[in-house]
């Protein structure tokens, strides 16, 4: 991962996963400030409870693809970390609209968030790579 200058205020969108809560202890264990959006549809609280009390630490409880409600959290963060995703395949199919609101909209809505606030890097990954091929 590059540097960042300790004591940048950096946001991790799905901060309660297990990817994104290792990322969160990563990034207060080196001096930053970090703000955590997840709906805990898939991440859970249990990953962040070790880091309840650190002051540089704010969780919000909310859907991205609520914009009114995520947009000002983004307000004087420098960097973004977008891990938030709906990735189960069978559920995909079962409900195709909340996985198209969740990654496509969401995703919109981080970007823009990270946008309108002046964001100087925002960095997206996700951890599910799926390839199916027949023969």
């Amino acid at each position: 991962m590059a540097e960042t200058n300790p004591g940048q205020r950096c946001l991790v969108t799905g901060g309660a996963g297990f990817i994104g809560s290792h990322l969160v202890e990563y990034l207060l264990a080196s001096g930053h400030t970090v703000t955590v959006i997840d709906n805990f549809s898939t991440g859970r609280t249990e990953n962040l409870s070790h880091l309840d009390g650190d002051h540089r630490l704010q969780v919000h409880e909310q859907a991205i693809e609520n914009h009114d409600a995520v947009r000002p959290l983004f307000e004087d963060v420098e960097w973004v970390f977008h891990l938030t995703a709906l990735a189960d395949i069978v559920p995909s199919i079962q409900n195709p609209l909340d996985y198209y609101r969740s990654n496509v909209e969401g995703t919109m809505s981080v970007v823009e968030a990270a946008r309108l606030a002046g964001v100087s890097r925002l960095i997206y990954s996700a951890s599910e790579i799926r390839s199916d091929f027949v023969d």
